[in-house]
């Protein structure tokens, strides 16, 4: 579906429903759809596939039913593409309200503050960043339409990926958006990152870059707070997060701090992380090398997972 009012009645609706919900950007591919297996297929362009289909019309025409039974939290309603591999990570009630309370926390998010969001909800950094401005109240614009004219002349945040975010430097959007962005444009990563096309992107917009480290199988981890980051710096954990060096051979927690050790791999602990990730010793291994500074800071060094271009 392309229309952002239909896209996100169908997603929390499918949250209501308690079904596992896997969203695709256009029409997936067939090893998609046999991978996932789906009981009902619902869109615009719809495949080719053994599955039901049905138009968002039609849904929304017929009859509702009201739930039954208390919820289990814990049980997983939406799935995502596991990094590195064939895969998923299942998202539950649980693992989204912790990321939503964590990430309204972190950026401040309230009833006064506007955000608009340049790419839909289907990956982790879009999805954390709706469901946390929804949780706290601040409006929301859906721009993924590549529509920008209904926009106020002033935005607190914009959100988008690391590959949308490059696309500004050369799009027409980037002149939309230039002056407009009051507290930052929040880009999410998932690996070391251009610190030059950073600071091209910056001056492009008239805003500060806020980069937000993560990825669908340990939701957001690391991010540069709106009012304290280093252009160089992945940024800051997140409320509810732990980090903790790993041996990169081995993912073993290393015995000997951060003073100490010269880079380590990052182990995470976390409220929003789903299940399906690959865990040594209750950590989540996340195959980024890293370092801290004496202030907090975390900076990206390599990804030793990153597949060869």
């Amino acid at each position: 579906m392309t229309n952002p009012a239909e896209v996100l009645i169908a997603l929390f609706g499918a949250f209501e429903a308690d079904v596992l919900t896997f969203q695709h950007i256009g029409s997936p591919p067939k090893e998609v759809l046999d991978a996932f297996v789906p009981d009902l297929v619902v869109g615009e362009s719809l495949p080719d596939t053994t599955a039901s289909k049905a138009t968002f019309e039609e849904i929304m025409s017929g009859p509702g039913k009201a739930r039954s039974g208390r919820p289990d939290f814990r049980t997983p309603i939406l799935a995502m593409p596991k990094p590195y591999g064939h895969g998923e990570v299942l998202h539950s009630h649980r693992t989204l309200v912790a990321t939503a309370t964590s990430i309204g926390a972190f950026y401040l998010l309230a009833e006064d503050i506007t955000l608009l969001l340049l790419e839909p909800p289907t990956n982790w950094c879009t999805l954390a960043m709706l469901l946390g401005a929804m949780n706290r109240g601040a409006t929301i614009y859906a721009g993924w339409d590549g529509s920008l004219q209904h926009l106020p002349a002033k935005l607190d945040y914009a959100v988008c990926g690391w590959d949308r975010a490059g696309l500004l430097l050369d799009e027409s959007q980037a002149e939309v958006l230039a002056g407009r962005i009051a507290a930052g444009l929040i880009v999410g990563i998932e690996r070391p990152f251009s610190t030059s096309r950073r600071l091209r992107l910056g001056r492009r917009i008239r805003a500060d870059v806020l980069t937000l480290l993560g990825r669908n199988d340990l939701g957001p981890i690391v991010g540069s707070h709106p009012a304290w980051f280093l252009n160089d710096a992945a940024g800051i954990p997140l409320p509810s997060v732990d980090l903790r060096p790993l041996n990169p051979n081995d993912g073993a927690p290393l015995k000997i701090g951060w003073e100490v050790v010269d880079s380590a791999e990052l182990g995470v602990k976390s409220a929003l992380a789903p299940a399906g990730g690959t865990m040594v010793d209750g950590w989540l291994r996340s195959g980024l090398i890293a370092q801290i500074d004496p202030t907090g800071f975390y900076f990206l060094l390599r990804d030793s997972r990153a597949r060869p271009a």
